[in-house]
């Protein structure tokens, strides 16, 4: 029998409440969480601890309270599995407990048919080493993102998935009416010159920009209700960050650098953190290209990468024929994390956009981590969020929600009661945090069962 736990919900309730009324989270506290990438020249390093590490908030030092370090190797010790008829949500004693999530997007928007074919099979390659502490979900991106496999750790499905997956043959329309229908602001200013391949050239790679940018943020709404950190790796072509559009001055070309921020620090607020990898390999010229001419724009598609990659945490890859390595080594980068947070002075939560900076005690190692985050507004009051929706997510996330240890033993079936199941359920007195009644508001700790069927539909 397959069961699922996730016990996160500390649920404070209005003693007078009517027992029908729907659950409801309150939020107490704004805590800023920041996962952290530690590497020095021989990879991951491990052994760190929240003494190592010192975090600024826009220059000011901030108190580290929480920390934790998460791999997707083994601990030392054997895994000691639960008495029969006994489940649990905690990760140390579950060896198939979800570490790692990926998310790997198809760009076939900004890829060629070509591209997309060798992206395909090179993924593939992946998809068939992915291990039991893996999950892995795959998005195609077209004029809308598509999810084609949900978080997986079953390595013949992920691979059943991906070959179902058909090349993009989707055109991008060259006239400012393409843009225009996704409503793309000043897409109705932009002048065609006809017969003219450099200018409809650039209008193809606004349009593809700034669909991408807006797919991306989607993409970021929804693995935000996913828990932890998840790896993008973006299986694309990508596009320069500079194009030059009709009236531009050759010094001025029309830059879409704040639009690629806005997308990247989506994705960051998701704790996402965005690995491009070029479907291209590497380059060479021909069609009487010079190298220097083929050098220079690759250089302006990989800085676009760079920038997206930087402000969430991540790296770009490229130059490298081997997909499959690149697809590995972006997965991997996640193998050992640590997460830091802290909390915001009141003063500080202003709605606005604020710099991290992390340092490390160790010398030699190299931090990545997500540049910065969006401070909640003191002034705006959290909404009451209706506990149904956040009690959805928890069971429908590919990880188990383990802020609270949960144990569960089911108890023999009583033959006089066939249609009951009686269930024992342990948590720790240290994960419960009941505080004193507050404004006619009392902490209550409150236990949802949730059955489901074997489609995953709720019962």
């Amino acid at each position: 029998m397959a069961l699922r736990w996730s016990a996160w919900l500390l649920l404070p309730a209005v003693a007078a409440a009517q027992e029908a009324a729907p659950p409801v989270i309150r939020v107490f506290t704004r805590l800023v969480d920041v996962n952290v990438i530690a590497r020095d020249s021989r990879g991951p390093v491990a052994g760190l601890t929240a003494d190592d590490f010192r975090i600024f908030d826009n220059g000011v030092e901030k108190k580290i309270a929480f920390f934790s370090v998460n791999s997707v190797k083994p601990p030392a010790k054997p895994f000691v599995p639960p008495a029969p008829e006994v489940y649990t949500n905690r990760p140390e004693v579950r060896p198939d407990a979800a570490v790692r999530l990926t998310v790997v997007v198809l760009d076939g928007l900004n890829s060629s048919v070509e591209y997309q074919i060798r992206a395909r099979a090179q993924l593939l390659k992946f998809a068939r080493e992915i291990g039991p502490r893996d999950r892995v979900a795959v998005y195609a991106m077209a004029d809308r993102m598509r999810r084609i496999q949900d978080f997986t750790n079953d390595s013949g499905q992920l691979v059943a998935s991906v070959e179902r997956y058909t090349p993009n043959l989707w055109v991008v329309k060259g006239s400012p009416a393409g843009a225009a229908s996704r409503g793309i602001p000043g897409s109705e200013a932009l002048q065609i010159a006809e017969g003219s391949s450099a200018t409809m050239e650039a209008m193809a790679d606004y349009y593809r920009m700034r669909v991408t940018t807006d797919l991306m943020k989607e993409l970021a709404q929804e693995i935000a209700r996913v828990p932890g950190r998840k790896n993008i790796v973006w299986l694309s072509a990508g596009f320069p960050m500079e194009i030059r559009m009709t009236g531009d001055s050759p010094e001025h070309p029309t830059s879409f650098r704040e639009e690629m921020s806005g997308s990247s620090k989506a994705l960051a607020r998701a704790s996402a953190a965005l690995y491009p990898v070029d479907v291209r390999g590497l380059v060479a010229p021909s069609g009487g290209q010079t190298a220097a001419a083929v050098a220079d724009g690759e250089r302006k598609r990989h800085y676009s990468m760079d920038v997206l990659a930087a402000v969430t945490g991540g790296r770009a890859f490229y130059d490298d024929n081997d997909l499959a390595a690149e697809i590995r080594g972006a997965v991997e980068d996640a193998e050992l994390t640590y997460t830091i947070g802290f909390y915001p002075d009141p003063g500080e939560q202003d709605g606005n956009y604020h710099r991290l900076q992390i340092e490390v005690k160790r010398p030699g190692v190299q931090l990545r981590y997500r540049e910065g985050y969006v401070a909640a507004d003191a002034q705006l009051p959290l909404p009451e969020a209706d506990g149904r929706d956040q009690i959805r997510d928890a069971l429908a996330s590919p990880v188990d929600v383990a802020g609270m240890a949960l144990t569960v033993r089911i108890q023999p079936r009583d033959p006089k009661k066939p249609d009951a199941m009686r269930l024992t359920i342990a948590v720790p007195a240290r994960d419960i945090d009941l505080r004193p009644p507050e404004n006619g508001v009392v902490a209550t700790l409150d236990v949802i069962v949730a059955q489901r069927a074997a489609d995953g539909s709720d019962l």
